[in-house]
């Protein structure tokens, strides 16, 4: 059945929440990607649900509560966070949280309605059902946490890839990665409360594969992964509307049909 006009306009909150949300995600997974960080991005995304759940309990906002809980769990896990510190375990770490994190939320949900009902919210997503004041609170959220990666990225990818430009200067390190870390950790937020879990790991994690080794350069690759989101979720979108299906599980699998297609394509400028 095709919605009509005043449908459509229900769900425009969602959709303009989207517009920001996918491409931000998508951009960011470039990110993760070179810092090898998929696991813990899955890890935060159910701290950020756990988080979300406890918050309710609590009367704070979902948002301040997920973006809380998930923010202190990826403080702890900063020392782990480097490359050398992952071969020494820093991967157990990051399925013990994803553990810890699933058994709290399960827990919540198990022992309180709201909690159970941002549980299912969590796995399905609410951008076609979200609210005026949480698309505020969300889009805040998403935001601030663009804003901060942004202002890091280039400093923080100039430590990875040119260690041997900036010897020393722990410090400075460790407050770009600090910031990093926000950064991103302040988006899987911002996804985990809109889109849901496994759509943010998929936004996070396919179009940066696709265009990894298909660019000829760094902004080249941001720039094609934010487009290569926005179309998921334009697609995806109008395709959950028109079937009535899950928007999280339409927007994985047009990624999934859209990294099938683009094999053998070389992204330009």
């Amino acid at each position: 059945m095709i919605p009509s006009a005043s449908e459509w306009l229900l769900f425009l909150p969602g959709f303009l929440l989207g517009l920001l949300v996918a491409p931000a995600l998508a951009s960011a997974g470039i990110s993760m990607r070179i810092g090898g960080d998929t696991l813990a991005a899955l890890s935060y995304a159910q701290v950020a649900t756990a988080g979300a759940m406890l918050g309710t309990l609590l009367g704070w906002a979902p948002g301040l509560g997920a973006w809380a809980l998930a923010l202190s769990a990826g403080l702890l896990m900063m020392p782990w966070r480097t490359n050398a510190a992952r071969t020494r375990g820093g991967t157990t770490h990051a399925l013990l949280l994803l553990l810890l994190a699933w058994a709290c939320a399960l827990l919540l949900a198990d022992n309180h309605p709201d909690a159970r009902l941002l549980g299912t919210a969590s796995i399905e997503g609410q951008l076609l059902l979200i609210r005026l004041p949480d698309v505020v609170s969300v889009g805040a959220l998403c935001i601030l946490g663009l804003l901060i990666t942004i202002a890091t990225h280039r400093a923080w990818t100039r430590e990875q890839l040119l260690t041997w430009q900036r010897p020393g200067r722990q410090s400075r390190q460790k407050i770009i990665a600090l910031g990093r870390e926000t950064g991103l950790i302040t988006l899987i937020a911002a996804g985990t409360l809109s889109v849901g879990v496994f759509a943010t790991l998929a936004l996070t994690l396919i179009p940066a594969y696709l265009v990894w080794s298909r660019c000829h350069g760094l902004r080249s690759a941001l720039h094609w992964c934010a487009l290569l989101g926005v179309v998921a979720h334009v697609l995806a979108f109008v395709l959950s509307l028109l079937l009535d299906q899950v928007y999280a599980a339409v927007v994985v699998v047009v990624l999934g049909f859209l990294l099938a297609g683009v094999q053998g394509v070389r992204f330009r400028t």
